[in-house]
């Protein structure tokens, strides 16, 4: 098995949807891989974090502000994009 299939797979390997001869290949390739060691230990720390948080919930209001301000983000034009400044166009 390689980094990149434990990448792939590691959704599944959490979730336990591996079958038995996956999760063992896996398992084996995490033991002698660093880099996979901590990806997988990383996942299942933030995994465990997120379930341990109080779910939070946001007002109406908050929430359209903040959608609205996301809207603004998108509509402005990225620097050096001359495209979405008529003044900066070539005349037709």
């Amino acid at each position: 098995m390689k980094c990149e299939d434990v990448v792939r797979l590691l959704s599944e390997y959490l979730d336990q949807e591996l079958d038995a001869e996956l999760s063992s290949e896996l398992r084996q390739h995490v033991r002698s891989c660093q880099n996979c060691q901590v990806v997988l230990d990383s996942t299942e720390k933030t995994i465990l974090l997120y379930k341990g948080m109080e779910k939070r919930t946001i007002s109406l209001a908050r929430k359209a502000e903040l959608f609205e301000h996301i809207q603004k983000a998108f509509d402005r034009p990225l620097p050096g994009d001359s495209r979405e400044h008529p003044e900066n166009s070539a005349p037709d």
